[in-house]
């Protein structure tokens, strides 16, 4: 379990949270972005729980081992999802806020914008946390 895990009202809180994700459509990514003009995958993660009162690291490795493991079949709305090239958290490279009905909210990669996206099966995140 996370360090987070106990923070069931908070987590509530931010269940609201994709909300402020969501203003970001249309940013563009940039590696290292915290906003409020720019983002990268983890920044966008990291301000938009910000706004929802709850203080997140900044790296998508280190998000993920702030929150409390899940299994896909158990995603709500506000639930983080990763990538990860190995298989293993130590690999963890991208992350997304998972918006729920099968799609999740991302700034993809530099030269790109922030976008909402469908869960498809030739990308599929390989874990899954609750903040």
């Amino acid at each position: 379990m996370g360090p987070l895990s106990g923070h069931r009202a908070a987590y509530r809180a931010a269940l609201g949270q994709p909300a402020a994700a969501l203003a970001q459509v249309g940013k563009p990514h940039v590696w290292g972005g915290n906003g409020p003009n720019s983002f990268d995958c983890s920044g966008l993660v990291q301000q938009a729980y910000r706004r929802a009162g709850i203080q997140l690291p900044r790296v998508a490795a280190d998000q993920y081992a702030a929150t409390t493991r899940i299994a896909s079949g158990q995603l709500r709305r506000g639930d983080l999802i990763l990538w990860s090239n190995s298989g293993r958290a130590s690999g963890i490279n991208h992350v997304a806020i998972y918006l729920g009905g099968g799609t999740y909210v991302e700034t993809p990669k530099p030269g790109a914008h922030v976008r909402t996206a469908p869960l498809r099966s030739g990308y599929r995140p390989t874990h899954f946390g609750r903040p």
